[in-house]
């Protein structure tokens, strides 16, 4: 009959490799993590052990493709405490991989697993999925900004194509506020002018509006930034259609 000691030798495994892992001593805090994979495929700690492997490759900034493919492991089992975790690592993955693409679609998943956490999720999977949500928006951003070509359309474009087009405004709003900040104020102009005109009623409008005079003002461009000004006092002051239908709205 199998003794309860030899029937956990698997947790004691993985306890000796996170031991090792918390003294810094990597080489063999992978053995044992890779020990209870192979010897132990049906072990209680199996994805905790490619979760060890994954933060480890994760962890040194440059081994993306193992850590990817660690990671894989985890999100064979999407009940795993760490399948969250797990899933916005491997977006970051494909990020550093060059696929862009990819992680901006799994970045995605992350926000829909957190909208879905607001519904249904314990306290604890609400702190930790807004938190990976943050943090996904943040990179999803970053995507679009790192390409010079890539238009406040393409972004709006490429989110319908994922089926993240409720998300469109945050993310859009947030990639001008980011164009602004890096003084990128030609491609903030065009940022918050598609705003606009996604939704010219929208009660953002008249801010988006005034961001566009700044940023013509940045830029030394007074004949546009004057021109700003000029739509910005016809369109949304006291009596404008944008005022009438944003004071009912209020009602």
């Amino acid at each position: 009959k199998t003794s309860p000691h030899f029937r956990r030798i698997d947790l004691i495994k993985y306890l000796l490799g996170f031991a090792a892992r918390e003294g810094g001593r990597n080489d063999e805090a992978m053995n044992w993590f890779r020990r209870v994979i192979r010897e132990h495929p049906d072990s209680g700690v199996l994805t905790d052990s490619w979760m060890m492997i994954g933060e480890y490759y994760f962890a040194t900034g440059k081994h993306f493709a193992q850590a990817r493919d660690a990671y894989a492991a985890v999100l064979e089992r999407p009940g795993a405490p760490s399948y969250d975790v797990a899933l916005f690592k491997t977006a970051w993955c494909y990020w550093k991989l060059g696929d862009g693409k990819l992680a901006a679609k799994l970045f995605k998943q992350v926000l829909d697993m957190a909208d879905e956490a607001k519904r249904t999720g314990t306290a604890r999977e609400q702190r930790l999925r807004a938190q990976l949500r943050d943090e996904a928006l943040q990179y999803i951003i970053l995507l679009f900004t790192e390409d010079e070509s890539v238009t406040a359309k393409d972004a709006y474009e490429f989110l319908a194509s994922i089926d993240g087009e409720r998300y469109s405004r945050e993310v859009l709003t947030n990639l001008a506020s980011a164009f602004v900040g890096q003084g990128r104020y030609s491609r903030a102009v065009g940022a918050y002018q598609f705003l606009i005109d996604l939704d010219p009623g929208h009660p953002g409008a008249p801010l988006y509006q005034a961001q566009i005079v700044e940023s013509h003002l940045a830029l030394d461009a007074s004949v546009d930034a004057v021109a700003a000004v000029r739509v910005l006092a016809e369109k949304y002051l006291n009596g404008s259609d944008w005022a009438k239908e944003n004071a009912q709205s209020a009602q």
